[in-house]
């Protein structure tokens, strides 16, 4: 029902509306002649016209575009082979820095000191030590020969 009720007022409403719009047409035209009348409502049919007729003709006419995309053949990569065996990725002089700076930190960590600026590196860099551990895991130490 309440439905129902909101229909009603709205489409009220738009009849309202049109109303208010058709009699200030009307107001506006009250003094033209027939022969105006006419006039003016072929003009805007042959404009109106005119415009389908423009839009019609211009997709069927075919021109260069900026939007027109080009398709090329799809480049195929070489698969990579991996090597048997893990790959080293950290060099032993950057192990060895890793190793330094992990203790250096141990220490910070550990004097009354150093507690502060160990703090300063972890709420600058809150992610640190876990990224070392991370680098660490990742080396693979080569066999001497």
């Amino acid at each position: 029902m309440n439905k129902d009720r909101i229909a009603k007022t709205i489409s009220r409403t738009i009849l309202q509306w049109q109303t208010r719009f058709a009699d200030s047409l009307n107001k506006k035209t009250a003094g033209y002649s027939l022969l105006k009348m006419k006039v003016i409502f072929l003009s805007a049919c042959f404009v109106f016209v005119a415009f389908s007729v423009s839009f019609i003709a211009d997709a069927f006419v075919s021109k260069p575009s900026i939007m027109n995309v080009k398709f090329s053949h799809i480049k195929m990569i070489k698969p990579v082979i991996e090597k048997e065996g893990p790959v080293n990725v950290l060099t032993s002089t950057t192990y060895n820095k890793l190793q330094r700076f992990k203790n250096y930190m141990d220490s910070l960590k550990e004097s009354k000191s150093g507690r502060p600026v160990y703090d300063s590196f972890f709420i600058a860099r809150p992610g640190l030590m876990d990224s070392i551990g991370l680098l660490e895991k990742m080396y693979v130490p080569v066999p001497s020969k």
